[in-house]
């Protein structure tokens, strides 16, 4: 069964305006509420404070992807880079607390890619992953080099997308969601901008089962060389 369809604007509108409405809720109650709160009750209220605003920031951030991928004035800063320092920074920017991330990256990888973006679409199918999958599932992410490219995968152990929802999961604010994480939010960008990106350096972005199990497995393919393109410290 896939999930129902909403229109982008709807779906975008609703997901800025989710975490806005938080805020001011939090922000209003803590104001008031402030002098009786313990300081445990006060450690709490910034947290979430501080979770609602990053959630507003990744919408705003996607939403600013897309706006310069459509007007043609997204600017790729390309060239050879090792993965294992970029996947370890992107884990750590992901912070899948309570998804333990184990990570193996091929000895001495590199690709050529942005490292910025990369980065950020490492991080952002992490976050998908820790979304959708229960809390305490491991997450698995392993880099090598196959048939001219690096490959990265990224593995949950989560129910995983029914296969007829596959491709739709990039297409832009789709709403597609794994059965019983229907009610998760999200604009439903992130893997839209991810394939973007990776097909700007020639790259591809795919999400099938993994081998032998339930879950989703995100495969990145990335150019291991592009003509012209040196390798820093090179020469």
């Amino acid at each position: 069964m896939t999930a129902a369809r909403t229109s982008p604007a709807s779906r975008l509108i609703h997901e800025l305006k989710s975490p806005l409405t938080a805020i001011k809720g939090l922000a209003s109650t803590g104001s008031r509420l402030y002098g009786s709160l313990t300081d445990e009750e006060r450690r709490q209220l910034f947290a979430l404070l501080n979770e609602e605003a990053d959630r507003l920031v990744r919408v705003l951030g996607q939403t600013a992807s897309v706006l310069l991928l459509d007007a043609g004035e997204f600017e790729y800063d390309v060239r050879v880079e090792p993965l294992e320092p970029l996947i370890r920074e992107a884990v750590k920017l992901a912070r899948p607390a309570d998804h333990p991330a184990e990570v193996e990256v091929e000895a001495g990888l590199a690709a050529c890619c942005d490292a910025l973006r990369l980065r950020e679409t490492v991080s952002a199918a992490l976050d998908n992953a820790s979304k959708y999958s229960p809390p305490g599932e491991h997450i698995s992410v392993r880099a090598l080099a196959e048939e001219g490219a690096a490959v990265i995968q990224i593995v949950d152990r989560g129910p995983g997308l029914y296969p007829t929802d596959a491709d739709l999961a990039f297409e832009r604010c789709s709403g597609v969601r794994p059965p019983g994480y229907e009610e998760v939010p999200g604009v439903g960008l992130s893997l839209n901008v991810a394939r973007s990106h990776l097909a700007a350096i020639g790259g591809s972005i795919t999400l099938t089962r993994p081998p032998g199990g339930p879950g989703t497995m995100l495969t990145l393919r990335i150019p291991l060389e592009t003509p012209g393109v040196e390798v820093p410290g090179d020469g």
